[in-house]
């Protein structure tokens, strides 16, 4: 494979909007379960919730992919993950713009349209030809 050096960002509101209702729904959410008095297992349950969807957005979601070579780096708020191109073994395209790459040694979400990514999708398919398209 050839030496590509190549940044794919995620484009466009979406992400943004994604992160605004989280915050809203936490904030109001929270809010009303503390002026409620309610802190049994509706408020544990709630907070379970808020804690994963934050957990999801913070550290799952890549707002930018960076190829170097056959080295991978997906970027997401709090963390960046890396891994070869070529141990890419899936990527699924979902309804309201949303995509997952599964690799070696975990998986990354997309939110929203990404510049170049069909490009993305035929180096990792180019470098693994095993690698899954689903939807894409």
């Amino acid at each position: 494979m050839e030496d590509v050096q190549r940044t794919y960002r995620v484009s466009g509101v979406q992400s943004y909007f994604m992160l605004a209702v989280l915050a809203m729904i936490t904030c109001a959410g929270s809010a009303a379960v503390f002026l409620a008095g309610h802190m049994g297992w509706f408020a544990v349950a709630w907070f379970g919730v808020l804690g994963w969807l934050w957990f999801n957005a913070l550290i799952r979601v890549a707002y930018r992919i960076d190829v170097s070579g056959e080295e991978v780096t997906f970027r997401s708020v709090t963390r960046r993950r890396q891994t070869r191109i070529s141990s890419i073994h899936s990527i699924r395209s979902r309804q309201g713009g949303m995509a997952t790459i599964r690799f070696g040694t975990g998986r990354v979400d997309v939110i929203g349209p990404v510049d170049g990514w069909y490009e993305f999708v035929t180096l990792a398919k180019t470098a693994n030809p095993a690698c899954e398209l689903k939807g894409v």
